[in-house]
């Protein structure tokens, strides 16, 4: 067995997993600051879920080892990135501690 789901209902996933990329990446580049990383985030998601639903584990689980891999690298990116935003949208006061500064 290569997939719980039979054909049609995969491919209908796919389309609208590839469609939820689309416009999300569309946003990535109008927007910039955190609401960019947050629908790059949304854009990798959806194209992950939709090369899930398009290739079934079991029939290729090469793809799904290096998708760990992947995702641990954009964890740790996503990390770094989250502390730096942070990190420059912080206001310092004279006693040394930090007020969040948020701008929406």
């Amino acid at each position: 067995m290569t997939s719980m789901l039979p054909q049609w209902a995969r491919l209908a996933w796919v389309a609208a997993l590839a469609g939820a990329a689309v416009v999300h990446l569309a946003h990535v580049v109008a927007m910039d600051g955190r609401h960019r990383w947050w629908h790059a985030g949304h854009t990798v998601m959806a194209a992950a879920m939709a090369a899930m639903y398009a290739l079934p584990r079991m029939a290729h689980p090469s793809v799904y080892e290096a998708g760990a891999v992947l995702f641990s690298a954009g964890g740790a990116v996503l990390v770094v990135t989250t502390v730096s935003l942070w990190w420059r949208e912080a206001v310092w006061t004279t006693a040394g501690c930090c007020r969040r500064r948020i701008s929406w």
